[in-house]
């Protein structure tokens, strides 16, 4: 396994990650003052945000239910566990946005090959409200 997004994992076959990415920075506030250089004040981390590109390949080794995964993680916006392939916990970050792109498409208009970018960004676990709430969506 190479990593693995609340419940979809991605492997070699059928769901292929490629490339990964991470935004991290801090953020400052900057506070005028005549004639010098304005000091900065450190006010807290800024967003923390993670890119993962995937390919998947539907027809030859199947995977299509993953896309639908990812889709229910996005509608329900409840923070995902993100664990690399070393099995060490990474962190919880909510699926901002997963775009796919399908090329060689196949007689059922399914392409043969998708490509997948997902966006995360780093989340507070979610109170216990916060997950009656989500259950209560699917229903």
């Amino acid at each position: 396994m190479l990593m693995m997004i609340g419940p979809v994992r991605f492997k070699m076959l059928p769901f292929n990650m490629h490339e990964t990415g991470h935004t991290y920075g801090a953020d400052f506030a900057e506070k005028p003052v005549v004639g010098a250089m304005p000091p900065l004040e450190f006010v807290g981390a800024s967003p923390e945000v993670w890119t993962v590109r995937a390919m998947l390949f539907p027809e030859a080794y199947g995977g299509g239910a993953s896309l639908t995964l990812l889709k229910l993680m996005s509608d329900l916006g409840l923070p995902q566990y993100m664990k690399p392939g070393d099995g060490v916990f990474l962190s919880l970050g909510n699926v901002m946005k997963v775009t796919e792109k399908s090329t060689y498409l196949a007689r059922t208009g399914v392409g043969k090959k998708i490509d997948v970018d997902i966006v995360l960004q780093r989340a507070r676990a979610p109170g216990i409200g916060g997950y009656i709430a989500a259950i209560s969506k699917l229903f």
